[in-house]
């Protein structure tokens, strides 16, 4: 959990190596769409939460994974009803 915490926080602080590498890796990717992207990760808090400063990154809520769970449905991503409490667990967090 902690090295994919820091991964986030790195990859949002600075993107540019990772989205190199993942074009490298994946050529078929377009460098302004990895760019938006990751602006998208960043203005939308989908990782860092409501806290631009990125001291939740990695915790898990109710709550959030509640919001996470409306915007999935507003976006037409998800169809039928999902109970968001069934989605995770904490059981690795310590």
């Amino acid at each position: 959990m902690r090295a994919s915490i820091r991964g986030w926080q790195a990859y949002l602080s600075d993107p540019a190596a990772t989205n190199a590498m993942l074009l490298r890796l994946n050529p078929a990717l377009n460098p302004a769409q990895e760019a938006y992207s990751a602006q998208a990760l960043r203005d939308g808090g989908f990782i860092t939460g409501t806290d631009r400063a990125g001291t939740q990154t990695g915790r898990m809520t109710a709550a959030r994974w509640q919001a996470g769970y409306e915007q999935l449905k507003a976006l037409g991503i998800l169809h039928g009803p999902v109970d968001p409490e069934t989605t995770y667990s904490l059981a690795f967090v310590h």
